[in-house]
């Protein structure tokens, strides 16, 4: 669809002119022919923002991302996944969601962000060197200092105290344990 036509729904959710060149950007995607696959998702794209329509936009983001996680390019597939997920939630499209999170979820698993693509945290326990008595930090770790270099929190867990216990009138201090932020 050129001219007009360009921005005219038919009836539809998304716009025509969008979807089908979502559509034939992600067969291009499978096909690898990706600069034909990019430069169709990325005239759906500009057609989706020109006519300011959410539907169109979540379609066309997620037609760019898909052909982006296909090619292998992360930083491109990132964002504009992101963004249709976005679109999905505030525009209240939630028939979109699933395939939209899916991609999206692929994505941060093949970047190394498990914790994302599953909205979860992740527990790792190490090992810390002797400290004859002193609390543990997260620089007590072995490799510490890289280990808290890649993560957004930490957490530490320290024996209670018989100083602790007696405050808290705990009978046996060995059976409870202290956790606190350290980064």
């Amino acid at each position: 669809l050129e001219g007009t036509r360009r921005r005219e729904r038919f009836g539809q959710v998304i716009l025509p002119a969008v979807r089908s060149r979502a559509n034939l950007a992600m067969c291009h995607a499978e096909l690898g022919s990706f600069a034909a696959g990019s430069t169709l998702g990325d005239e759906g794209l500009r057609i989706a923002e020109e006519a300011a329509h959410a539907g169109s936009a979540m379609r066309a983001y997620h037609g760019v991302g898909l052909l982006a996680l296909r090619q292998g390019a992360l930083p491109r597939a990132l964002p504009c996944l992101e963004r249709a997920l976005g679109i999905c939630q505030d525009a209240d499209l939630p028939v979109f969601f699933p395939i939209t999170a899916a991609a999206l979820g692929a994505a941060y698993t093949l970047g190394g962000r498990i914790a994302d693509a599953g909205n979860c945290a992740v527990d790792l326990y190490a090992h810390t060197r002797k400290l004859s008595g002193d609390d543990v930090t997260t620089e007590s770790a072995r490799g510490g200092k890289s280990l808290t270099d890649g993560v957004r929190a930490a957490r530490v867990m320290n024996r209670m105290t018989e100083n602790e216990a007696l405050k808290g009138k705990v009978s046996n201090h060995r059976l409870y344990f202290r956790m606190f932020g350290d980064k």
